[in-house]
């Protein structure tokens, strides 16, 4: 074994067991980096591990086609199963590197420099990417402004529309303008019953994007606020899908601490991974 493969082992087990903690996802990142900087053949075989675990899928796969014995059938195997990742997922949903509280701090001076409004349901809509930024500027379909943050979520319209800022979405404009809405009202917790609420999250918050119908969750009475997206490692044919939510609430945490109710909502999707191939086992496939 390797001191590569070593270091590997030793990160994973430390990923796993502390679910996916922040802290160890940023130390795969750093391994990974490391292995991308060495031309070593070892170094390069666990790097296909890296961007594997870290659903690198695209990246792992072109690597693997690169440095891979294709006399082995084992590889062979591996090949075939990265390929359909790569084809259908990209790199699209690896594993985010998490910031650091000083990132996170520089973040939130940075959205205050840019202006960026305050979305009680969705904070951090920059880092989920439900804003991209240009630096040449796009034209708001609302306004007919120039804005260099622009909306790229779902909007439920009549019209076909491409650009909204982030104003027009927070003062509840482009809602009001084109009868519009961010989240479908259909696709929401029971249990809130101020009409403000929903009036908030649906006409003057930013939506996410998901596979299948987005679907926003609820807690002691009020909506969470969506924090990002999770794609854990794939399970047979299927992978569950979390996504994050955090509310202020008046629940007892772990600790016997009113405050911050956070959670992750596991398997809020369950979908197939595409393609769908036969699985021993499993009834169905």
């Amino acid at each position: 074994m390797t001191e590569y493969q070593k270091t590997y082992i030793e990160l994973k087990k430390q990923f796993v067991a502390t679910n996916e903690g922040p802290d160890n996802v940023r130390a795969l990142y750093t391994f990974k980096e490391e292995l991308e900087q060495s031309e070593d053949q070892q170094a390069k075989e666990v790097l296909v591990d890296m961007y594997d675990l870290l659903d690198f899928k695209k990246d792992a796969y072109e690597l693997l086609c690169q440095i891979g014995n294709r006399s082995d059938k084992k590889t062979l195997k591996r090949l075939g199963t990265l390929k359909d990742y790569a084809e259908n997922w990209g790199n699209h949903y690896a594993l985010p590197k998490p910031k650091t509280p000083e990132e996170k701090q520089k973040e939130k001076e940075r959205q205050a420099q840019l202006g960026l409004p305050a979305f009680r349901y969705h904070p951090n809509p920059l880092e989920t990417g439900a804003f991209e930024e240009s630096a040449d500027g796009v034209v708001c379909d609302c306004c007919g402004k120039t804005t260099h943050i622009f909306y790229t979520g779902p909007f439920y319209a009549v019209e076909d529309i491409e650009y909204l800022c982030p104003e027009c979405i927070s003062s509840g404009e482009a809602a009001r303008k084109y009868d519009g809405c961010f989240q479908d009202d259909c696709s929401l917790d029971n249990g809130v019953d101020d009409p403000e609420k929903l009036d908030e999250l649906i006409h003057r918050t930013p939506g996410y994007s998901g596979w299948q119908q987005e679907y926003w969750r609820a807690h002691c009475g009020d909506y969470c606020a969506y924090l990002a997206m999770w794609v854990p490692e794939n399970c047979g044919p299927w992978v569950c899908w979390r996504r994050y939510w955090t509310i202020r609430c008046g629940t007892m945490s772990k600790k016997n601490d009113p405050g911050i109710c956070q959670w992750r909502a596991s398997a809020m999707l369950s979908v197939p991974v595409p393609p769908l191939r036969k699985t021993p086992g499993l009834d169905g496939f």
